[in-house]
């Protein structure tokens, strides 16, 4: 899905899933502001992201949770290098 100015008004909710580059890290130790945490302050954000995984971790947690999702939201998924595929 191309993501178009006028559709992030339609946004309720954002899902990521990924691997280190979305792993929410401890708010005390992080001393900027994170991507996903930006993204906190307009969205309800569930972040799944977890440090160390693959995509085939991230794609079975993403499709036992795709009946939930709707027009509303955004998926984000984080895929690092090929290596990890």
């Amino acid at each position: 899905m191309l993501l178009i100015k006028e559709n992030l008004y339609m946004i309720e909710r954002i899902t990521i899933f990924g691997d280190s580059f979305a792993h929410p890290g401890r708010k005390e130790d992080c001393h900027h502001p994170t991507w996903y945490g930006l993204l906190e302050e307009e969205y309800e954000v569930t972040n799944l992201g977890e440090s160390g995984s693959g995509p085939m971790y991230s794609f079975k947690h993403m499709y036992e949770n795709a009946h939930t999702y709707n027009e509303k939201d955004l998926v984000v998924f984080i895929i690092s290098g090929s290596p990890r595929v």
